[in-house]
């Protein structure tokens, strides 16, 4: 009994250094090639969102130009309701 407990023991100590040896800290080919696709599609996706971020700039822009219209638009309008409430005399003397 000794004897096998004895071989057990040194047959799971040399599998073990045998699984230890075999693990290296060296990057295979693929995990290379793996790490390059990932940095090219990282890449890819920060630049699809610094044009998604100027798309958004110049919606903006667009909007408050329009706004601003708007704004001209609402104001012009209420001078003529204005002057319609005065309406014949709409200009004093």
């Amino acid at each position: 009994m000794r004897k096998k407990t004895r071989a057990l023991l040194l047959g799971g100590l040399f599998a073990l250094s045998s699984v230890m040896i075999g693990c290296s800290s060296n990057i295979t080919e693929q995990q290379l090639q793996q790490i390059q696709d990932l940095r090219k599609q990282q890449a890819q996706l920060q630049e699809s969102i610094r044009k998604r971020e100027a798309d958004i700039a110049a919606l903006r822009t667009e909007i408050q130009s329009r706004q601003r219209d708007l704004d001209k638009c609402e104001e012009k309008k209420r001078f003529i309701k204005e002057k319609l409430k005065n309406w014949p005399n709409v200009w004093p003397d």
